[in-house]
């Protein structure tokens, strides 16, 4: 974060979130792809910048292009939700 003195701060942020799948057959579906889904994932969220982490709107902005990413991924639409179950960014 640049600001504090002038400094770049670095920051670190640890995520955690469970996907809401249409049914258990999506849901099997998204295992057989789930390396390529974490690290494409991982790839997004450390392209953010802290301000996108903290605010209210670039977390529900990241939720809706995880969602989005991992329905791109499947090549269909499986996943109907993204939930944050942590979420800390220091």
């Amino acid at each position: 974060e640049a600001g504090s003195g002038g400094a770049n701060k670095i920051h670190y942020a640890t995520l955690a979130f469970a996907i809401s799948t249409v049914d258990a057959g999506a849901a099997a579906k998204l295992e057989t792809i789930r390396p390529l889904l974490q690290d494409k994932m991982i790839s997004m969220v450390g392209k953010r910048d802290y301000q996108d982490l903290t605010s209210v709107q670039g977390r529900y902005l990241l939720r809706t292009q995880l969602r989005e990413l991992a329905n791109q991924l499947a090549k269909e639409a499986l996943v109907t939700d993204v939930y944050f179950t942590e979420f800390v960014v220091q």
